[in-house]
């Protein structure tokens, strides 16, 4: 089924995509995140996502997390460099009881200070946790370098100084410049009529007032490419190699998710899981990931593998990247890739929390939520010139820059 859409007369946006379940998903997204905090305080937009669950003018942390859970729900949350959603899974008929709680959370929240001291040590720790993680890190590490100043180059975690210094007023100031209607969305996935979700969306959020429309970031310049070489305690070297490429509304966005998935997809036939370990057993892991923002993108390799084996894997891969770019796809490879990355799609499909999640993060970001047909249809009508005029565009290997964390 299509999406429907609305907007309340405050600006918020409303996604319902209706399907024949018990079980209702529901987002509310903000178009704001890691990019959009104070550069004094990096982490502010994480902290805040995690400070939003410890007490409002009528509940308190406790009272918040059962509020989902007493009736057999999950609640959770995230901060992304341009969005943070909270979300929640549920029976349908407590759909009301949800928007509730996201209102309360959202827009009544009071930061007590005794609460915001204990939450900074459950950051830090969650900090130290991803730190002691190389193969999360290093693409964090990745982007910092890529983007260098530019707000995207800040990390969500943040930085242990910053998030100590952080108080309840600088938490009440970024949500008051932040949350705000026109840059929110519901995202909904669930068997509901779309006049009721507007209905119950206009009782519990149609009241909020606020004029703070959304900023575009400006567009990341083309930084001069790197290699850089990190010493950590691992016990084998983990690297990261890539490139900025174009935003998720350029044209080149279908051929772009095809070449990932052709290249170094979850798939064991992808061109670098050949290459490089089926070939020669240089890596356990070698993948390929592609991601957006809303006027930018990054396409990155990651693998693990011994020291003395990194130049060579690195070598593989420049050579499968030109190859790529120098040979169109024939039409039985092309025919293969496409039915392999609608075939994975439908199985994701199948699951609606990420449905819900995905459409809502594609249109809080100003893009289109489309349905899995139409996207059917967008990658069964690409042809191997397109996937071709893609990888020379976008992914030449000698412009790509490398991090590596050595042992």
């Amino acid at each position: 089924m299509k999406y429907f859409k609305h907007t309340l007369p405050n600006g918020m946006g409303i996604l319902l995509q209706r399907v024949s379940s018990p079980v209702a998903h529901v987002g509310v997204f903000i178009r704001s995140g890691t990019a959009n905090e104070p550069v004094r305080l990096q982490g502010l937009a994480h902290f805040t996502e995690h400070a939003l669950f410890k007490g409002t003018q009528r509940r308190n942390s406790f009272e918040i997390l059962s509020s989902i859970e007493s009736v057999g729900g999950e609640m959770n949350a995230y901060t992304s460099k341009e969005e943070t959603c909270y979300y929640a899974s549920f029976l349908k008929e407590y759909l009301g009881q949800a928007f509730e709680v996201f209102s309360d959370i959202l827009f009544d929240s009071v930061f007590p200070e005794e609460e915001i001291a204990k939450e900074k040590q459950v950051v830090l720790d969650e900090l130290e946790s991803y730190q002691d993680n190389p193969a999360e890190q290093i693409f964090d590490d990745f982007e910092s370098l890529l983007f260098g100043k530019h707000p995207l180059g800040r990390q969500i975690l943040g930085r242990r100084k910053d998030i100590l210094a952080i108080t309840s007023k600088d938490l009440l100031e970024y949500v008051s410049q932040n949350y705000q209607p026109q840059r929110m969305l519901i995202s909904c996935v669930g068997n509901f009529e779309p006049e009721e979700v507007v209905r119950q969306a206009g009782v519990y959020f149609g009241h909020i007032n606020g004029s703070a429309e959304t900023i575009p970031l400006s567009v990341p310049p083309a930084e001069k490419p790197f290699l850089q070489s990190k010493k950590k305690a691992n016990h084998q070297a983990h690297v990261v190699t890539g490139t900025m490429v174009g935003s998720p509304l350029n044209q080149a966005y279908y051929p772009l998710n095809l070449l990932n998935h052709y290249i170094g997809g979850p798939m064991m036939m992808s061109r670098l899981n050949l290459a490089v370990r089926e070939k020669y057993g240089l890596t356990y892991i070698i993948e390929s990931n592609l991601s957006f923002y809303s006027n930018s993108g990054v396409f990155n390799i990651y693998f693990g593998t011994d020291v003395a084996h990194v130049d060579k894997v690195l070598s593989i891969i420049q050579e499968e990247i030109h190859r790529i770019r120098e040979n169109k796809l024939s039409s039985t490879e092309l025919d293969v890739l496409k039915r392999q990355y609608t075939g994975l799609a439908a199985i994701g499909w199948e699951i609606n929390q990420n449905r819900m999640l995905g459409a809502g993060k594609k249109t809080i970001l100003g893009g289109y939520a489309e349905t899995f047909d139409e996207m059917k249809e967008c990658i069964f009508n690409l042809t191997a010139e397109q996937l071709q005029d893609a990888a020379i565009q976008w992914l030449n290997p000698d412009q790509f820059s490398t991090l590596i964390f050595t042992p």
